[in-house]
């Protein structure tokens, strides 16, 4: 199993932010540790109180801890593509992959939510609906990036996307004229990317996903499917449609170039001496994160990390976030020995790689730290790790 930690944050004061110091410190601890990754979202405003602040770029973040370090593994989770032009997306994801001497991973989202996601609304044409809308726009710029990192000649039609955009070139002298990219009358017909990545033919891909819909998806676009919210048996039925749908692609021979195929989790983590230290820091933290992301109708939530042969329980509705979590099996959180059992249980079923998700308000990153070395030293060496 691979481990890795996320989430860039800080939980307190944020007057200040950002405290870049925390990231770069953190960086150099996780790798001191042997951990193979670290991951920075893109969350955007400070509206919300109980919502730790994450950097607004995670590629700028990215290119940041890559100075700081040697081998760890620099991911997003991920980059909000709706709200970015994916050349731009491209040429920086690349240029990051060289900084980092070819340890980027690149994870993008359609966006947590569209109070977010609105405010960021291209000047595109494009009637936005976070849901519908943002979920085909990403995949859209995903096939747009890849062209680009091909390092060839390209042309896109798309549903939001189309290059090149018209451009006459005709005062152009014709000698000068490439014919890859101007028409014999002038027009601009291709363009070609610049920087291409490092890593061939790309950099690993990932995708924040939660249905069994976006997670089938994404297997068939040869992207790793990232679930942060499902409970044991809602990641088992998930992990197994992925692995269905990757085997039929590669039988079918339709998986494109570059496929990364896997599966990650996201999971609240948090290791203490004893149980009761770990419940007493991730208790108030879980309750307060969750309770503003899903608000009063937050047993909606909870059905949606369920299995489908799985149903909410009457007690389940109104019982905390904490015990709703710890009773599902969907965090790792306790004492070293608790947390190795937790994670057995999903090695059982093919976990690959866990994402730690402790950047939650009211755990301070001196918590946090204490919490990684505990982890380090007493969770991983029961696992084969890569």
């Amino acid at each position: 199993m691979r481990f890795d930690s996320g989430l860039l944050a800080h939980v307190g004061d944020i007057s200040h932010y950002p405290e870049v110091h925390e990231w770069k410190e953190l960086a150099q601890l996780l790798e001191s540790l042997g951990y193979t990754g670290v991951w920075a979202a893109e969350h955007h405003f400070a509206w919300d109180q109980g919502i730790t602040p994450t950097p607004t770029n995670p590629l700028m973040a990215g290119a940041y801890i890559a100075g700081a370090t040697n081998k760890l593994r620099i991911g997003q989770c991920g980059v909000n593509l709706a709200a970015h032009h994916p050349l731009r997306v491209a040429e920086d994801v690349a240029t990051l992959d060289h900084m980092s001497d070819g340890r980027a991973e690149f994870g993008f989202m359609k966006g947590l939510n569209g109070k977010v996601s609105l405010q960021f609304d291209p000047a595109t044409g494009i009637k936005r609906d976070h849901d519908r809308t943002n979920g085909e726009l990403i995949w859209d710029s995903f096939e747009v990036i890849k062209k680009f990192w091909s390092g060839k000649p390209f042309r896109h039609d798309g549903p939001f996307f189309t290059f090149p955009y018209p451009w006459d070139g005709s005062a152009i002298p014709k000698a000068l004229r490439d014919p890859q990219y101007y028409s014999e009358d002038g027009k601009l017909i291709a363009l070609r990317g610049l920087p291409t990545p490092r890593q061939k033919p790309i950099p690993p891909c990932y995708v924040m996903v939660d249905s069994i819909p976006s997670t089938l998806q994404a297997a068939e676009k040869g992207v790793v499917a990232v679930g942060w919210a499902q409970t044991l048996e809602g990641s088992k039925e998930r992990w197994a449609a992925y692995r269905e749908a990757v085997r039929k692609a590669k039988a079918a021979e339709t998986l494109p170039v570059g496929a990364t195929s896997g599966t990650a989790m996201m999971r609240p983590t948090f290791v203490a001496r004893t149980s009761r230290e770990a419940e007493q820091v991730m208790r108030p933290a879980l309750n307060t994160l969750f309770s503003k992301i899903f608000g009063l109708n937050h047993w909606l939530g909870r059905k949606a990390m369920l299995a489908s042969w799985e149903s909410l329980r009457p007690e389940e509705e109104t019982m905390d976030w904490f015990d709703f979590f710890l009773g599902r099996k969907q965090c790792f959180v306790g004492s070293p020995e608790e947390v190795t059992e937790q994670l057995k249980q999903y090695e059982a079923i093919g976990a690959e790689h866990l994402i730690m998700y402790w950047a939650m308000p009211h755990i301070s990153f001196e918590q946090q730290k204490s919490s990684l070395k505990l982890f380090a030293e007493k969770v991983m060496p029961n696992f084969r790790t890569n």
